[in-house]
């Protein structure tokens, strides 16, 4: 019998989090089988795979998945340059390594994950280069409020909106030691505040156009200030971290 995809989902993120990354294989491999693959999917087997120290099948299952996502999108460059640091630091330690023909093997290895790194980072460049913070803005204004905030934490999960890259994140341990939450936890926080602001703009006849200018005082990771690249041009928003 097929199980629910996203109750196994949960299990696995669940046995992932627990450390129990064979549990986490076996639940993601079986939505696979059942459901077919996706981006997303591949990406967490390849994450699951990499933990498991299978790192040449972690990378076969990034191509895959790199596949999945479509031509000129990359949601892996992170994933793949954290694989090449960890292999580059654990092989250089590698006394094995003192062998001539192990030497060599270690320098193809490296430049085969190297050159396919590169390719993801270039694929990466263009889009950045080919999108914008003022194109994203005016691809969201269209959007109803609802419709943009979740627009916003399906980025969490690097999901991109209409082709466009959402504004990143630092790292979850990071953005916790800013706020005490991170990733979706912490953009529903800030979206209870921005539904404040805007109730209160909207029964005082405040209105937000591309005129409109606002100033994020604090703005640290920025999980406030995205919400309101709908509302307010992005060359109109200046932020002010406070980081030193």
């Amino acid at each position: 019998m097929s199980q629910d995809p996203h109750d196994l989902r949960v299990q696995a993120y669940d046995c992932f989090e627990k450390g129990d990354f064979q549990a986490a294989l076996k639940l993601l491999t079986n939505i696979s089988s059942q459901h077919g693959n996706n981006t997303e999917l591949s990406n967490d087997i390849a994450v699951v795979l990499h933990k498991l120290g299978r790192t040449t099948e972690a990378l076969t299952v990034f191509r895959e998945a790199q596949a999945l996502s479509g031509e000129g999108r990359s949601l892996l460059v992170d994933n793949l340059l954290d694989i090449i640091e960890q292999l580059r630091d654990r092989e250089l330690q590698n006394k094995q390594y003192n062998n001539a023909n192990l030497i060599n093997q270690k320098a193809k290895m490296s430049s085969v994950y190297e050159d396919f790194a590169a390719v993801m980072l270039k694929q990466a460049f263009t889009i950045w280069q080919n999108d914008s913070a003022a194109e994203f803005h005016r691809a969201s204004a269209v959007l109803s409020d609802d419709e943009w905030f979740q627009v916003l934490y399906d980025s969490v999960g690097g999901k991109l909106f209409h082709g466009h890259i959402p504004p990143g994140f630092i790292a979850e341990e990071t953005q916790r030691a800013f706020v005490g939450s991170s990733g979706v936890s912490a953009l529903h926080e800030a979206a209870n505040f921005i539904r404040v602001v805007l109730k209160y703009a909207r029964e005082h006849g405040i209105t937000f156009n591309d005129k409109t200018r606002a100033v994020d005082f604090g703005s640290g990771w920025g999980r406030y200030t995205r919400f309101m690249l709908k509302y307010i041009h992005p060359d109109n928003l200046l932020l002010i971290s406070g980081l030193i």
